[in-house]
């Protein structure tokens, strides 16, 4: 362990140092705002940085973005972008069942789930209300669905990847915290996904994930490679 940098899953930071390569993603949907734009682009360079902290020059770390529905420019200056052109249904519908049945996920969160859940079409819509219906939900009703929508995307690009990467040769961490105690202030880093895998199979999992999903769910990426 790295002095004064310190993981909540302790498995995620032994796997990656096995590997000596990790993958830092920010999850979410298409950015309009551009504050919003370098707000995330932010939380990556500085999750990126705590990493390498961690590990030293001995493990490779990338940083990027994984985007659901974007219609926006494409973000730069990342290691990598993955663009998710829609939900593949059978596989939002897994996701929200493992949710269900997470010990993870509070109760008050399963509760929402469970009411939002009128089909497919029906937690779509409730997970990404457009503007007019925005307006008449109260704050505390988007803040909810905020946080429900935010579990949602991260466990859905997790799923992805568990779908191509070989299953003994990955690990997936899933909003975990790092805490930088070399600084004061304290810094604390809630990164949606950190995967640990060796760097060549990373790179097949994005060009499959290209290869496996087209149409309304297709998937584009760009990366650099090792």
């Amino acid at each position: 362990m790295a002095k004064g940098i310190i993981f909540s899953d302790k498995f995620i930071e032994n796997r990656i140092r096995y590997y000596k390569h990790g993958v830092l993603i920010e999850v979410t949907n298409g950015i309009i705002n551009g504050d919003r734009r370098q707000h995330k682009k932010k939380q990556v360079r500085e999750g990126k940085n705590i990493l390498r902290l961690a590990f030293g020059d001995e493990v490779h770390i990338r940083g990027g973005i994984a985007l659901l529905k974007n219609t926006q420019k494409k973000i730069k200056e990342l290691d990598f972008g993955m663009e998710i052109g829609n939900y593949v249904p059978s596989l939002l519908g897994k996701v929200v069942g493992d949710l269900l049945h997470s010990k993870s996920v509070e109760e008050a969160d399963k509760k929402y789930i469970l009411t939002l859940m009128g089909g497919f079409k029906s937690l779509r819509s409730h997970l990404n209300p457009s503007p007019s219906t925005r307006r008449h939900l109260s704050k505390n009703y988007i803040d909810r669905i905020s946080h429900i929508k935010g579990l949602v995307l991260e466990n859905y690009v997790a799923a992805l990847f568990q779908e191509v990467l070989p299953v003994d040769f990955y690990d997936i961490s899933i909003r975990g915290k790092i805490v930088n105690e070399r600084v004061n202030p304290t810094q604390t880093f809630y990164p949606d996904l950190i995967i640990a895998t060796p760097p060549k199979m990373f790179e097949k999992a994005l060009e499959e994930l290209v290869e496996k999903y087209s149409g309304r769910q297709r998937i584009s990426v760009k990366y650099t490679k090792s």
